[in-house]
């Protein structure tokens, strides 16, 4: 599964123009198409409708419903397919793969832009892969670090604070007060009271040796005060300093835990109207390709019945008795080859003066059980003028006749009685009713032999009879 917004470009933006989002211009992700044909992904479009139902589309500026946007199933299998560039090309990366393989790419890639683990304590540092890891193992000024004196760890901008402080860090005890070398005095300590016993016996006519100076007992114990003095500070600022750094060590790690808290139950918030979203888009899905089943066949029977329309306008008969010449069969042969038009219909008839409107219907490469070995005729009862005051179902008996054109008389019958259950001879309720026939009417091997006595010039002769008597 790919993130909700790529960021990534196909190799072919020309072959792949098609396949780019309206609003983000990267490769479709989850694809949807609004009603005006424009394509978006599915978080570009949540952006769009976040504050109200309706928006406006980027390409053509038309007035958009929430409830006018539909999941694009052949856009995002087109994508799936496009072969596409790293996110991180710019950086140098040359990968190219399918949308699918990205993001098993992406976690490897080593010219990924990354923010420092340590964002959340202040770093702002982002970088590559592997200066990233430079970065946060040597660079990070709050990548943990050990005290060498106790062992404690810390962030490494405290350390040098820390050392200052740390108990186990002890001075030396031996400073070098006097300046070596030129016998000068030094000045006494801020807070000092009195002369180093050795600065008052000290005098330019007798000199002493530094070594001297330093071991006398009282240049040791004023020494000694001092030092004393020192730690004492010391000390206090190192309790004051380790107070603060485990307050502001106890902060950080509850802002971090917070943050990671926050998260946690955010992302378990999202989950499931994710997974609704992704259920509900997958039944939409399902719902669109259904409902472009149900246009495509209604666009068929219109089509159907319009031909129906045009052809059987007027009755050609009203004896019951129709023949129907068809003109140019080997065309219509290879036209339901291609399912261009399976099938055809002749002109209405009446089976008597002011009885039932009917028509005849073909199939030349067969239907059902002839399917692909014979062609087909079937009867169609058609909405009449007369419906009302007739007697229902239809019951008469058919006969069906294909002609010898020849005038050798072997023509070819089959004849039925309707079944009365069947919803075909009922009274329509539609403006035709469901065929019903003989799937098995002509064998294809009889039409398509050579000098057969059924087409001439390229020419069939139906009959159907109704007996009404």
């Amino acid at each position: 599964m790919v993130a909700l917004v790529s960021g990534v470009s196909p190799m072919d933006r020309v072959a792949g123009s098609g396949l780019l989002c309206s609003a983000c211009g990267f490769l479709l992700i989850r694809p949807k198409q609004t009603i005006c044909g424009h394509r978006y992904c599915s978080e570009c479009v949540t952006s769009m409708f976040q504050k109200s139902g309706t928006a406006e589309c980027c390409v053509c500026r038309e007035m958009i419903q929430s409830s006018q946007v539909f999941a694009d199933k052949a856009a995002e299998n087109d994508a799936s397919g496009m072969e596409i560039q790293c996110p991180n090309c710019t950086s140098g990366c040359t990968w190219t793969g399918l949308l699918e393989t990205t993001c098993s790419h992406e976690r490897e890639c080593e010219c990924a832009v990354e923010p420092c683990t340590n964002a959340a304590f202040g770093c702002a540092f982002n970088g590559e892969h592997r200066a990233l890891q430079h970065h946060e193992s040597h660079a990070c000024d709050w990548r943990l670090v050990y005290c060498q004196h106790c062992s404690c760890s810390l962030p490494h901008s405290l350390l040098e604070d820390h050392l200052s402080t740390c108990p186990k860090n002890k001075p030396r005890n031996t400073p070098e007060i006097l300046s070596r070398g030129t016998g000068a005095e030094e000045e006494p300590q801020q807070g000092d009271k009195s002369s180093c016993q050795s600065e008052r016996h000290s005098s330019p006519k007798k000199p002493q040796s530094l070594v001297d100076e330093l071991c006398s007992p009282a240049h040791l114990l004023r020494l000694l005060s001092v030092i004393s003095s020192l730690q004492t500070r010391l000390d206090r600022g190192e309790e004051v300093n380790v107070a603060f750094k485990k307050l502001v060590m106890s902060k950080l790690l509850a802002m971090q835990s917070l943050l990671s808290t926050e998260q946690g139950e955010r992302e378990r918030d999202t989950q499931t109207p994710r997974e609704e979203i992704a259920t509900l888009s997958q039944d939409l899905a399902v719902c669109r390709g259904a409902l472009a089943e149900l246009q495509s066949r209604c666009l068929g029977y219109e089509r159907a019945l319009r031909h129906l329309q045009s052809r059987g306008g007027a009755t050609v008969s009203e004896n019951g008795t129709l023949v129907w010449k068809i003109k140019g069969f080997s065309a219509s042969l290879r036209d339901s080859e291609r399912s261009t038009a399976r099938s055809l219909h002749s002109p209405a008839f009446l089976s008597h003066p002011f009885g039932y409107r009917l028509c005849l219907r073909l199939y030349p490469r067969g239907d059902g059980v002839g399917r692909g070995s014979h062609a087909s005729l079937f009867l169609c009862v058609m909405r009449g003028e007369w419906d009302d005051v007739l007697p229902w179902p239809f019951r008469h008996r058919v006969t069906f006749s294909c002609l010898d054109a020849s005038g050798g008389g072997n023509d070819v019958r089959e004849a039925f009685l309707p079944d009365p259950l069947s919803a075909s001879f009922q009274k329509p309720r539609a403006a035709v009713n469901v065929a019903s026939g003989c799937p098995l009417f002509i064998r294809h091997s009889l039409l398509l032999a050579p000098h057969n006595p059924y087409l001439c010039n390229d020419t069939l002769y139906i009959k159907a009879v109704i007996e009404t008597h």
